[in-house]
């Protein structure tokens, strides 16, 4: 009985750290780790890209944890995005800029099929 209890404990405690969600310095890390692999920038790099996506996710999180109505919202998450974008400018070289640019076109258009595929089941 003893041991059943015990591994019963073990799972939920298991589950437990599993269910957790990212805190917004680990979001930012695992956006900018992702980033790097899709651009390929330097360390020094990646450390300003690191910052300007902690203000980013911090200012998305504030506006999806807002009041405001959801129109509201999509228009506050897309001036976030273009505010992102002008930093990254002033970050990346021309060329990182421009396949960061494109592999954003590219993530777009997976997600854009993900959630029609995904509506139409």
């Amino acid at each position: 009985m003893k041991n059943v209890l015990l591994l019963l404990s073990v799972f939920f405690v298991s589950i437990g750290t599993f269910a957790q969600e990212k805190t917004t310095e680990e979001k930012a890390t695992v956006l900018t780790e992702r980033m790097k692999e899709q651009i390929g920038f330097s360390d020094e790099t990646k450390e300003k890209v690191q910052s300007v996506n902690l203000d980013f996710v911090k200012k998305t999180e504030e506006i999806k944890a807002g009041s405001s109505s959801k129109l509201t919202k999509v228009k506050e998450l897309k001036t976030a995005d273009e505010e992102r974008d002008a930093k990254l400018k002033e970050v990346l070289t021309e060329e990182e800029y421009k396949k960061f640019k494109d592999k954003k076109t590219d993530n777009r258009k997976e997600m854009k099929e993900r959630f029609i595929a995904n509506r139409s089941k």
